[in-house]
């Protein structure tokens, strides 16, 4: 036998190949273990099969958190595919949901029965699914990151509604110790006056506190700067409204020109009567 009867196949993988073309065998392709290998070939191949076996020899007679222990498993090269291959089979309830769907956001919403009497928007549910999808999070994180946001977020509302702490700024807006002022009481007929139904259900179920005390100041800034008579609330008559001074005197100084301009054309009937009324009622 000569000496070279065997360079066409030195590595004896029985597929006639040389060293640098050494592959994963067909029969074996299609085994779940080999996809660990993919992309190797050749003496890479080689190496990356002999430390998969030695890894194999050291899990033998031991038992697997033994083996946890002992290995820094984030130095391994295919640390990815082991936690992967780890926790579909060990603990699949820490796996990485495929879609936004695989969260369930909405089992948080429901009631101790297991009622379901609100949903999220679908916007809701693909923001907070794809944000946590990112992030990597499991299904039980991400729900329980998103109840405690929820949590959050009532007590914070809770905290800016409480109709106590309303109730000392008001006061403290009309200089108010006892029953509510007159001031008030205008300045809350306003508000019922020009606020929609709608606004007003809103105000009282919905709004801030800040959000209520900023439509009381509009108000009552309304009612200081030009007062407004009493038992019009609601009437729907603006015209109760009374003007500044500056405004009054403005509005005088205007009909007077008018009144003049009269002398020097043509007048219609009452013209001359309507104006002198006009200047009359600014005074009322």
């Amino acid at each position: 036998m000569a000496d070279n009867d065997f360079d066409d196949n030195p590595q004896g993988n029985g597929e006639g190949s040389s060293a640098d073309e050494f592959s994963i065998p067909e029969e074996y392709a299609d085994k779940g273990w080999t996809k660990f290998f993919d992309g190797h070939t050749g003496e890479d191949l080689k190496a990356e099969l002999f430390k998969s076996y030695d890894n194999s020899q050291t899990l033998i007679g031991k038992r697997v958190e033994d083996y946890i222990k002992s290995v820094d498993l984030k130095s391994l090269d295919n640390y990815d595919e082991v936690k992967e291959a780890l926790t579909k089979q060990i603990a699949p309830e820490y796996d990485v949901p495929e879609n936004v769907e695989g969260y369930s956001l909405n089992d948080i919403l429901k009631s101790e029965d297991g009622t379901l009497e609100y949903e999220y928007p679908k916007e809701t549910l693909d923001y907070f699914g794809n944000a946590f999808k990112d992030l990597k999070l499991t299904q039980e994180q991400g729900q329980g990151l998103l109840k405690a946001f929820n949590e959050f977020e009532l007590a914070e509302f809770k905290k800016h509604t409480d109709s106590a702490e309303l109730e000392n700024s008001l006061k403290t807006m009309f200089n108010e110790t006892g029953e509510k002022s007159p001031k008030r009481k205008t300045v809350e007929g306003l508000l019922k006056e020009f606020l929609p139904e709608a606004d007003q259900q809103f105000l009282q179920t919905s709004a801030t506190n800040n959000t209520i005390e900023m439509f009381y100041k509009v108000a009552k800034g309304l009612v200081d700067k030009y007062g407004y008579k009493e038992g019009t609330q609601n009437s729907g008559n603006t015209s109760n409204f009374r003007k500044s001074k500056e405004d009054i005197d403005a509005e005088y100084d205007r009909l007077s020109k008018k009144l003049a301009e009269l002398d020097n054309r043509p007048q219609q009937v009452g013209e001359r009567d309507a104006i002198i009324n006009q200047m009359k009622k600014l005074f009322e």
